[in-house]
């Protein structure tokens, strides 16, 4: 059997955290099979619900001569598309900050304020994916430091 069949035999893969684990060479690398591409996407997403969310905004501002929040909320609520879309996003957007919240403590995520401030103060649509972004790569980077650690 040859070196690179007998590497790929031996080779343990972690479905959950995306990460190889070679045990013959005592090195881990990340794999493109699922984390990295979900960082294209929540990223790509992120930027996608900024850029638009912000086209629109500033459409209603040269519409109205600037932000004014109340006529943002009367435009908002004024039929029946409007208000559930509008309270739809305020109670998972709601639901998710939260989580955002809770998740970066409980995985010591860093920086995790700014997606945190962007969801509530620009668009949720582009803080949350960028929660999810973020997240990604803490995750990946903790199962990198204790495969390192277990393979030292």
């Amino acid at each position: 059997m040859d070196n690179k069949l007998a590497q790929d035999i031996d080779a343990k893969i972690d479905l959950n955290t995306d990460i190889v684990i070679n045990t013959t060479s005592s090195k881990t690398s990340p794999l493109i099979n699922g984390s990295n591409l979900r960082q294209v996407i929540y990223f790509s997403l992120a930027l996608a619900g900024l850029v638009l969310t912000q086209q629109a905004n500033w459409q209603f501002i040269q519409t109205y001569g600037g932000f004014k929040l109340a006529q943002f909320l009367t435009d908002a609520a004024s039929n029946a598309a409007g208000q559930s879309l509008s309270w739809d996003l305020a109670i998972g957007a709601t639901a998710i900050l939260i989580w955002m919240i809770t998740e970066s403590k409980r995985i010591g995520m860093k920086h995790s304020q700014w997606p945190i401030l962007i969801s509530i103060s620009v668009a949720f649509a582009g803080g949350a994916p960028l929660f999810l972004a973020l997240r990604e790569r803490h995750l990946n980077r903790i199962k990198q430091e204790e495969s390192l650690e277990i393979n030292s």
